[in-house]
């Protein structure tokens, strides 16, 4: 469906009027709204809804008011697991060294608008809004038009939301922004994306002379933009893409998605209705149910002059063939206090039902076991959900797990998390750099003749989710080191060890980090210095080194101030004349004027 073309004008017509949407409209926005109730917090007011049996309506309002989203918090949780993902230590984005190449790692990572990178973009807006939305689409366009041919492209990312998406194929997107009214008329405002375009513009159908209805477009020029993109094998694509979850095949042949958290929403929301089960418990109990002494209603008033009195709950007159319900006792006949209120029996009133084995108030003895047994069926299913996408595993810590039992857990999570860190870097990424690209250098890097793909980065995605505690960290260098293990494989640990623990102090990171890089004895024992020197297996310069580490670094910082950002190799070379000069220092000296002979003697008298 070509903008401006005969079928995309018919589309268009019954999209507005007729309310057309694409045929997986309504299972996508489904899907979007009931995990958005998990995601975002939203009210499940379809849940909500749902009537509990024998339930008055006023308990089903206080439900609906009172609604609190239990349920973030752990879907919160199993969202903040997955963001390992973006952990630096697992993954890397590695820019080739190309001019252009530094342009786009420059604006996509240290520059991109608001969130300065696009890593933390997707951390913390793309990550949700898949896990909420598997069908919305993303999409790569400028930020705003260029000005002229020399002013470059900055390109943002958007991301419209299911409900948005009223009408899709594999050659174009038609997202819906919003409509006003002007007149008579609602004016629609659009994006339209296709091979060769993207477009914004406003659509209405009017009225004409003759009584025709006449579809009227007019293209917002400064937010529209001709880009002709093609692909790798040169075929021609567009800058917009689903966000993806897990593959649901439908029989037509098409996919749609579902959410990556599919597997928890079933237990999440019998959670949230077992919990609103439970306010309405809580209120009746607040409230019970009262067993009270009535007496008869005596309510009276005038109504057009004839005086009602009250009979068995209805207004009546022996002058009048009218009755109306009586608005004191509710048509029951009978009077009592509410519960908030006192009620006075009269003394003669305790004498006539003095007979009767029952207070003249007390309340039904409501049993609670049930709301128990439901608090706890409440909680189970939030655990529930957690372990359906194996997110469970940070529930167990502190018990008594054997290390197997761990290793499974955490496989099983790995899987999930893999499966989501896959689609985060091998579609949204790579198709995020590789759009920017075309809009940033595509017409420079053509007009050089360059191929543009040359800036693109390589982007690996993590493959190993078990980041260690700092404790844990340090138990295994303890246990690395009484095993014996290679002081090679001891002094990798301990760089790591460093790294996580004083990550929030670069400054003192590096410094220690160098320390540990450029001793060359590592480890080893003063016993086995000086065994190996006798030896000739080490030489003494690296001896030196080890034994004056710390003093010849402070030294070289003071000499030169960017001392730890020079090469390992040129920084040795630094500490290895240090010790050189303290080698020669140290070494004694000969007086040889004693070896001149009789001629230095007879000088000498």
């Amino acid at each position: 469906m070509i903008y401006g073309s005969e079928e995309f004008n018919d589309t268009l017509v019954a999209v507005i009027k007729e309310k057309y949407r694409h045929p997986y409209y309504e299972r996508a926005c489904k899907i979007a709204r009931e995990m958005s109730v998990h995601v975002y917090g939203e009210k499940p007011v379809d849940l909500l809804n749902r009537v509990r049996p024998g339930e008055d309506e006023v308990i089903k309002q206080y439900r609906l008011d009172n609604y609190e989203p239990t349920t973030k918090a752990p879907c919160g949780k199993a969202i903040k697991i997955v963001s390992k993902i973006f952990n630096p230590n697992l993954s890397s984005i590695i820019f080739p060294n190309t001019a252009n190449a530094k342009k786009l790692k420059e604006y996509t990572m240290e520059y991109y608008p608001e969130y300065n990178s696009l890593a933390v973009f997707n951390k913390d807006v793309t990550l949700k809004k898949m896990i909420a939305d598997a069908n919305a689409v993303m999409a790569v366009k400028p930020q705003r038009k260029p000005r002229n041919d020399a002013e470059r492209v900055k390109p943002i990312v958007l991301i419209y939301g299911s409900e948005n998406v009223w009408n899709w194929d594999y050659d174009h997107f038609l997202v819906y922004l919003y409509d006003k009214k002007e007149e008579d008329d609602i004016v629609y405002t659009f994006d339209y994306f296709d091979y060769k375009q993207i477009i914004r513009f406003e659509a209405k159908i009017i009225n004409t002379a003759s009584k025709q209805q006449e579809l009227v477009l007019e293209v917002i020029e400064d937010e529209s933009y001709v880009h002709n993109f093609t692909d790798k094998t040169g075929a021609p694509t567009i800058p917009a893409w689903r966000l993806g979850g897990n593959s649901v095949p439908l029989g037509d042949g098409e996919i749609v998605y579902e959410s990556f958290f599919a597997d928890a929403q079933a237990h999440w929301n019998l959670s949230i209705i077992h919990q609103s089960d439970i306010q309405g418990s809580f209120t009746k109990h607040m409230n019970p149910q009262r067993m009270v002494i009535g007496e008869e209603c005596h309510n009276q008033r005038q109504i057009d002059g004839v005086l009602f009195r009250c009979s068995h709950g209805l207004l009546r007159s022996g002058m009048s063939t009218m009755s109306y319900p009586c608005e004191v006792c509710n048509g029951s006949g009978k009077v009592s206090s509410s519960p908030y209120e006192d009620n006075i029996i009269l003394k003669t009133k305790l004498e006539e039902i003095s007979s009767l084995s029952i207070q003249p108030v007390e309340y039904v003895k409501v049993p609670v076991d049930a709301t128990k047994l439901l608090v706890e069926q409440a909680k189970d299913m939030v655990r529930e959900g957690n372990a359906a996408i194996n997110m469970d595993v940070e529930d167990k810590v502190g018990e008594n797990q054997s290390g197997i039992a761990k290793v499974y857990d955490r496989s099983a999570q790995n899987n999930t998390i893999y499966d989501i860190g896959s689609r985060m870097y091998d579609v949204i990424f790579n198709n995020q750099f590789y759009f920017m690209n075309k809009y940033m250098n595509g017409t420079e890097d053509a007009s050089a003749q360059k191929n543009t793909d040359e800036n693109l980065p390589q982007v690996n995605k993590p493959t190993s989710f078990n980041i260690e505690s700092i404790s844990e960290m340090l138990a295994g260098l303890k246990q690395a080191s009484e095993a014996g293990v290679d002081r090679n494989v001891q002094q990798a640990k301990e760089i790591a060890y460093l790294s996580r623990d004083m990550e929030t102090n670069p400054m003192m990171k590096t410094y220690y980090v160098t320390l540990i890089n450029l001793d060359p004895l590592y480890r080893m024992t003063q016993d086995d210095i000086d065994i190996n020197l006798m030896k000739g297996l080490v030489y003494k310069t690296d001896a030196v080194v080890h034994a004056n580490l710390k003093p010849f670094v402070d030294r070289a910082l003071q000499q030169n101030a960017k001392f730890l950002e020079l090469k390992k190799e040129d920084q040795l070379v630094i500490l290895k004349t240090y010790a050189d000069e303290l080698i020669t220092a140290e070494q004694p000296k000969i007086d040889t004027t004693l070896l001149n002979g009789p001629a230095s003697f007879s000088q000498g008298n």
